[in-house]
């Protein structure tokens, strides 16, 4: 019966990728706007609506709570 675990030897570091440090960076952005918005005391998704209020007329929850196109 033969393995179907690739070999570690076929595996490159996974530190060679961009996608990973794409992906640790974004991560380390994140969590700094997210530590910078609680020093603030308001959350990433009290700031999405916040954000998306700005800026227009008034509107009823309903209407803010549909997504966008």
């Amino acid at each position: 019966m033969t393995s179907t675990k690739p070999s570690t030897q076929a595996l490159s570091d996974l530190k060679q990728h961009a996608g990973f440090w794409l992906r640790f960076v974004s991560n380390h952005v994140s969590h700094a706007f997210a530590r910078k918005l609680l020093s603030s005391g308001v959350t990433v998704a009290e700031w999405v609506v916040l954000r998306e209020m700005y800026g227009r007329d008034e509107m009823p929850p309903s209407v803010l709570a549909i997504a966008p196109e």
